[in-house]
This record gives C-alpha cells, structure tokens and sequence, in this order.
C-alpha cells in the first residue's frame, strides 16, 4: 500500500462543481452576491487511489475515520500516521455507492485551516480596474484635479475545510493606494467616484492634481506618460465552524496604468 505523503488541494469556482483531476482531492465553491466563494479540501488520496466524484443521483455517506469500520475490516490498514513536518494525518472513508473510497486527512486546527484559506483567498483577489477623469483615452492637464476612482469588489471569501471542521477567510477593501506615476501617493477611502456631470466643478472624494507635464524628461519614459499604478488594501479575517476567528492581516492587488498629463495652452492677442 502505498504511503507517501501527498497534500493537494483542489478549487472548483463554479457552483457545486465537483472537480477529477489526477492525485487531487474533491472541491467545490460559488460565485454570488458580487463576492468570490472557493471552498477547498485539504486531503491526500493515499491509500485508495483518487477520490472520484460520486455517480450521478448518487450522495455519498459523510466522511468517517477507518477506526470507525466494523471490526476486523480495517485490520491492515494503517490509520494514523506523522509526516517528515511532524504533521498527524488520520485515514478517513466514504461510501458512495460503489468501491469505499479513503483519504488521509490532516489534524489541523482552525488558524492553520484559517491560514490554508487565506492562502487561496490572495491568489483569487481581483484586481482593481481604475477609471480616470479625464478618461485616460484623453488625459489630464497640470494644475486641473484628476477623478480617481475604482469599482467596488465588495467581498471575497475562501473557504477550508477537513472533515468535522472548516474555516472561511474573508477579505473587504478598506482603503485604496495611488501611485499617480509622478512620485507621489494617495490614499483614499474606497472607492472615489467620476465626476456626477461633464461640468461638475467640485472637489474629488478621491483625486490628484499633477503640476508637471508628462514630458520624458520627467517621467524617464519614451511614450509621454505617467506610470502609475492603483492598489486596493484588504483587510483579512478568519471564522471557523467552531466558533474561533483571527485576524489574517493585510492583502493587496494592484493594477498599472498609463496617464498623460499636458499644459493647457493659451493663447494671447496683442492690440
């Protein structure tokens, strides 16, 4: 039988997909209410092979430790066993119907499942798309305030379970950073907005005004533009089914953007 030690986890993103890929365990997830749901499950499939998606109209039986089967029946099997990490695994099996399928589940408490969702929570966080006003298409002028402004991403939530426990990582936007490309920083409460009519002439809630050109020699680039770039800042926490929680800290996605900024011209008449 064999005992290597193998973690995978596998993500579906679609709702209630059940995923068959080779030497990974089973995974569903959904996507609604604006936010991102990915659920994973943190198994190896020594000794029985992969775990196969049940038939279908066929529900499997929870999962259950072999400890649990009649007696005699799991006599050959090994069902505890410690990785070169130190880390416990416990055998655990189901009944779908047809051949009893195993997995080697690791004992983890809920921060590390917390932590385990966090870590595929940062891989799925959607990058800001920033808008400008002016429109970046046009550009923007010295001394003339520039709208900034991202689209809400409201939240996103991963989940990590092992069988009997599961903890959700949960991340919300709490402030934006601007780096306009002029070597300044700005720091706005999400979102910003455009401006509410073409003539509007009021403050941004989120904006930058540049007081130089996009002139190469400024920007030490050749296409005459800033190179800037928007970071939304997630603030990260962790629930597990238990009851316990934690903070997970900070996460960040960025995206780059591209602004040309003129001088607005004038132009004077003699008498």
């Amino acid at each position: 039988m064999p005992r290597r030690a193998l973690t995978s986890i596998a993500l579906a993103i679609s709702m209630l997909a059940w995923v068959q890929r080779p030497a990974l365990a089973e995974g569903g997830g959904a996507i609604g209410g604006g936010g991102t749901e990915v659920i994973s499950w943190v198994f190896a499939n020594e000794p029985g092979g992969n775990i196969q998606p049940p038939s279908p109209g066929v529900e499997c039986a929870p999962w259950k430790q072999v400890t649990e089967l009649p007696p005699g029946t799991a006599a050959d099997l090994l069902t505890l066993r410690a990785d070169a990490a130190g880390l416990v695994w416990r055998l655990y099996y189901r009944d779908c119907g047809g051949p009893v399928q195993f997995a080697w589940v690791p004992v983890l408490n809920p921060a590390q499942l917390g932590q385990f969702a966090f870590d595929e929570l940062v891989k799925r966080l959607p990058k800001p798309a920033p808008s400008l006003s002016p429109d970046a298409a046009v550009g923007g002028y010295v001394n003339v305030e520039t709208w900034l402004a991202v689209t809400d991403p409201r939240v996103v939530t991963a989940t990590s379970a092992i069988p009997g426990l599961s903890a959700t990582a949960t991340a919300r936007v709490t402030r934006i950073e601007w780096q306009p490309g002029d070597g300044s920083t700005e720091l706005c409460q999400p979102f910003g907005s455009l401006p509410p009519s073409p003539g509007f002439t009021g403050r941004a809630p989120c904006g930058h005004t540049y007081v130089v050109p996009s002139h190469p020699k400024v920007t030490g680039t050749a296409d005459e533009r800033f190179h800037g770039s928007v970071t939304l800042v997630w603030s990260v926490t962790w629930t597990a089914s238990n009851g316990a929680s934690g903070s997970l800290g900070e996460a960040r996605s960025v995206s780059p953007f591209v602004y040309r900024v003129r001088e607005i011209q004038t132009i004077g008449s003699g008498g």
